[in-house]
């Protein structure tokens, strides 16, 4: 893969996720200075420029297409690219039906059937408008959840992961736990101050 090519996926990616050019090189090529070499002209060899390459293709979001005009390769089958997309396919193409609740949590504390969430909050009963909830749903686990990028950030107000986040942090998702606890003071404030006349 060519320099062009490599530092069109890095802006793809820094304009999608808010990470620094800086960040991207460090994590795909060990350099925090790579992508800065080669916007300064200088050449990386074939097989650094593969490798790099197959980082962009294992750590590329499934909501985010990569770009038509740049062959991709294969993620590997166990990267986070192709867990992701493989989870998203099984809950698009394999699951029939929706569970009771949209809100419901299996075992480990997470939301138990993302489609009926998706078909939950979506405003039409569509598969597009689902897929696109659902598509929200693994952006919003991928990046707000602990430990992750967004973590202490919230999504653009109004929006479609906006309404996933708000969901999963009422369901008691625990991969959202220091969102719950920043949900619950603030729902204990509201309380009090409604108790003590300062709201209505």
């Amino acid at each position: 893969m060519d320099s062009t090519s490599l530092l069109r996926l890095t802006s793809c990616l820094t304009d999608f996720d808010s990470r620094s050019e800086t960040t991207l090189s460090r994590l795909a090529s060990g350099s925090g200075t790579t992508f800065q070499r080669l916007r300064n002209g200088r050449d990386i060899t074939t097989r650094r420029a593969a490798r790099i390459a197959q980082w962009f293709s294992d750590n590329w979001p499934v909501d985010l297409p990569w770009p038509a005009d740049i062959p991709r390769p294969e993620p590997a089958p166990d990267s986070p690219a192709a867990q992701a997309e493989a989870e998203r396919l099984d809950n698009l193409n394999n699951s029939p039906g929706y569970s009771d609740s949209p809100f419901a949590l299996d075992d480990r504390g997470r939301l138990a059937d993302p489609r009926a969430l998706a078909a939950h909050l979506a405003p039409l009963d569509s598969d597009d408008w689902i897929a696109a909830y659902l598509d929200s749903y693994y952006q919003v686990v991928r990046q707000y959840a602990d430990g992750r990028l967004r973590a202490n950030r919230h999504p653009r107000q109004g929006s479609r992961a906006e309404q996933v986040l708000q969901a999963l942090v009422v369901a008691g998702d625990a991969r959202f736990s220091r969102k719950i606890a920043a949900h619950r003071q603030l729902a204990a404030i509201h309380a009090t101050a409604r108790e003590i006349g300062l709201a209505s």
